[in-house]
């Protein structure tokens, strides 16, 4: 499966649909050939639902980087780097939540450079007064099961935690720029809920787990712990595609979830040209 499952667009149309993908001729030649391999990436994306459909990642160049916990499928833009959770094992056509290698990411970015991650996730919401299409920047994670660490001696014993700085500048950019945006209502702070996966959650434990916040999901929890450990910085962008699961007027179905990922996939995509064109100080 490529990253690109719906619309495939060539180059130059990416770029008329994406223009914080156009860059300087000076620029484009640092990036290619064997000069890439010396340049470094402040900047890192990492997407999943909210991305996986798009036509965003057809314009990047794609490389496989070796680490020693597996090797990452990694897309490089002109002086930033995407990677697209579900399809970074360049073994797997797809990976489910829970078996996604969040620490060979982790080492491939590190690799490349990269000190700060943006994470966009697709979210379903906890609260029936947050609803599809509205935007969240978490400021906080819960997740007592299955927690993973970077290492195996006592650098595990930290306090991992959503990157308060980078939070606040993502949340800052985006109310400056509303007017250049789809509407969507910003929602500042929240908590985070991790599920294991790969199903869905049953009524009952939408119940027990609106208890603990607002937003659930598969993956926001594992890559904060992971990028903290090895020193990167990271904030999380969530667009709500659904309700959980009994919020909703219906039971929660998988067509309904990818028909809420559909219709917020212009405004996920608005968002990352915004906040790459300010954090990569293009005019």
């Amino acid at each position: 499966m490529s990253c690109v499952v719906v619309h495939v667009v060539g180059r130059d149309e990416a770029e008329l649909r994406f223009p914080f993908l156009l860059i300087s001729t000076s620029t484009k030649q640092q990036g290619e050939g064997k000069d890439m391999d010396e340049h470094k990436f402040e900047y890192a994306v990492v997407g999943g639902s909210s991305l996986l459909e798009s036509s965003f990642c057809k314009s990047l160049t794609l490389r496989v980087v070796e680490t020693e916990l597996g090797n990452v499928n990694l897309y490089f833009g002109p002086d930033f780097i995407f990677c697209q959770r579900h399809h970074a094992d360049p073994a797997r056509e797809y990976t489910q939540p829970h078996n996604i290698n969040y620490r060979a990411i982790a080492l491939a970015l590190k690799k490349e450079g990269v000190s700060k991650v943006i994470s966009f996730g697709s979210v379903g919401s906890l609260r029936k007064d947050i609803r599809p299409g509205t935007v969240v920047i978490p400021d906080d994670y819960f997740n007592l099961w299955n927690i993973i660490s970077l290492y195996d001696d006592a650098r595990a014993h930290l306090v991992a935690e959503i990157n308060a700085e980078l939070r606040q500048e993502i949340i800052n950019v985006l109310k400056e720029h509303k007017e250049k945006l789809p509407p969507f209502e910003l929602r500042e702070g929240g908590t985070y809920v991790q599920t294991r996966g790969p199903r869905f959650e049953t009524k009952a434990e939408i119940k027990v787990l609106a208890g603990f916040g607002e937003l659930v999901a598969m993956t926001g929890a594992h890559e904060v712990t992971i990028y903290t450990e090895g020193g990167l910085k990271v904030a999380m962008v969530n667009m709500v595609d659904n309700m959980g699961n009994g919020l909703g007027d219906t039971t929660l179905s998988f067509a309904e979830f990818k028909e809420g990922v559909r219709k917020n996939e212009a405004t996920v995509e608005a968002i990352l040209g915004v906040l790459l064109t300010h954090f990569l100080k293009r005019k």
